[in-house]
């Protein structure tokens, strides 16, 4: 009585330790493709950020002011067509006055120092109105290497979450069988 006693807590014990291990694989395995999918989908929205300013700076080597760009709207406005998770994207310039933006609303405005003291690139999560969105910014530098101002780009992360949400209910569907297995064979 008394070893069966030992090998039922025993087998318990091993059951318990398998459950554990399952469930924390799958939490840092999970966690792991979340962080992989963000930062994938942020350096997308770095790219376009760059590449904006790239656009807008070769103009300003041709001498024009980054205030007299008209074609910078028209940039900003085809930019977001083009992509539907682009929630806003916004030209300031080096005080951080909005110059051009897809919310005609912004035109004008300041933006809050902590975006213009930012980092020169990055994309980092923030609190949108609807829950999180991203940002990507890149500097806008002119030809002497002097601050002109920068880019703003806000992106939805909402449809890489949703896409996440199928993944997370088929890795604990398929953990889920092997775990129990392992359990009854402890």
């Amino acid at each position: 009585m008394k070893a069966s006693s030992f090998t039922l807590r025993l087998s318990a014990a091993l059951a318990s330790v398998l459950l554990i291990a399952a469930a924390l694989t799958l939490v840092l395995n999970y966690s792991k493709l979340r962080r992989t999918m963000l930062a994938q989908e942020a350096s997308i929205f770095q790219l376009v950020t760059h590449q904006l300013s790239e656009t807008i700076e070769a103009s300003m080597n041709l001498g024009l002011a980054l205030s007299m760009m008209e074609n910078t709207q028209a940039l900003l406005d085809r930019q977001k067509e083009r992509d539907p998770l682009i929630l806003e994207l916004v030209v300031h310039n080096a005080d951080g006055r909005v110059l051009f933006a897809t919310d005609p609303a912004r035109i004008g405005t300041d933006l809050p120092r902590a975006w213009v003291a930012g980092p020169a690139t990055g994309a980092v999560a923030q609190p949108g109105a609807e829950g999180h969105s991203g940002i990507a910014r890149s500097r806008l530098m002119t030809s002497f290497g002097q601050v002109a101002g920068g880019v703003f780009l806000r992106y939805d992360t909402a449809t890489a979450e949703e896409r996440l949400s199928p993944i997370f209910i088929e890795m604990v569907r398929t953990a889920a069988p092997a775990t129990l297995l392992c359990m009854l064979l402890a």
